[in-house]
């Protein structure tokens, strides 16, 4: 039976109306209910989609608002400048269906590669499988990528964005949003990554995660989360030697937004070796060739954003 949302995130209204016709065209049988998150009133969208924009700009609240509204048991967001392979929305819905441990599906995703249409792999990582809390929470920071556009159990979902409202203040920044998104939703169960395409992104360019903490003020909303994080591993007695303090958690964000072991003990660097795991890319999955109307579309998206 159709049991996913897909919500359509953006705050350009000429990119809605292509993705809305490019999303129609999948004729996805799991999906029952599509919903645009756009800060425009005006935005014309057809008749069994909902727009619950509430011409709010800050897209972390409008995507919380949102995630009131969604009446299946499963969701996917969907970014404006994306394109979606709709055979693999199926699958994860099947699976999920089947594992009530797994919270959130993961694909590969891939960055539009420009002039041939050969795009390239972004990010693919290997499943979150640990039964303990703070060993998912630090895989994930090892081996992080686009889990918000995963396909995620609403009531999971629904639960890590109330933690993540309660424990920081408007406005939200768009990284410290998906990462601790992210941290609040692998609290709660397993991750699973199915190694074939999910998603092709256009590869703008964008502020790196420094950027984002400064000039959008974010260091107070992210320390304000790990402390909750923390709080929460604790509350479970799923604390570790790998996260014993709250510092510890501290230096596993700080090695994932930079990258940088400054400070990491002998345990926790062999712990990065052993798991990270992205030279480790299959060749087979580096490189993908889309379809000519893909490549067509994703050539349109990158023109019309160079024009906002």
């Amino acid at each position: 039976m159709p049991n996913i949302s897909l919500v359509l995130i953006s705050n350009r209204p000429s990119l809605i109306y292509d993705q809305m016709n490019y999303i129609q065209e999948l004729n996805i049988s799991c999906i029952s209910q599509m919903i645009v998150c756009c800060p425009s009133t005006n935005l014309i969208c057809p008749p069994w989609w909902r727009h619950l924009g509430k011409n709010t700009e800050c897209s972390a609240t409008r995507i919380y608002n949102c995630i009131q509204d969604v009446e299946t048991e499963y969701v996917k967001f969907c970014s404006d400048d994306d394109i979606i392979f709709s055979h693999w929305i199926t699958k994860a819905v099947d699976f999920l269906s089947v594992n009530s441990d797994y919270c959130c599906c993961q694909g590969i995703s891939y960055s539009y590669g420009g002039l041939h249409g050969e795009s390239f792999c972004e990010s693919v990582f290997p499943s979150i499988l640990e039964n303990c809390s703070v060993q998912r929470v630090v895989q994930m920071l090892v081996n992080y990528g686009h889990f918000f556009y995963g396909i995620h159990r609403t009531d999971v979902f629904h639960h890590a964005l109330k933690e993540l409202r309660s424990s920081t203040t408007l406005p939200i920044g768009g990284g410290c949003f998906e990462l601790c998104s992210a941290l609040f939703t692998v609290l709660q169960g397993k991750i699973f990554y199915m190694k074939e395409p999910a998603i092709l992104r256009e590869p703008s360019q964008t502020r790196g995660w420094f950027g984002d903490l400064v000039l959008m003020d974010q260091s107070t909303n992210l320390r304000a989360c790990i402390n909750r994080v923390y709080e929460i591993l604790k509350e479970k007695k799923q604390t570790s030697t790998l996260v014993q303090t709250i510092n510890d958690l501290q230096l596993w964000i700080q090695y994932f937004m930079f990258k940088d072991m400054w400070g990491f003990d002998k345990e926790k660097i062999e712990y990065v070796k052993k798991n990270s795991t992205y030279d480790l890319i299959p060749a087979n999955l580096k490189t993908l060739q889309v379809s000519k109307k893909d490549h067509m579309r994703m050539s349109k998206i990158i023109k019309t954003k160079q024009i906002i």
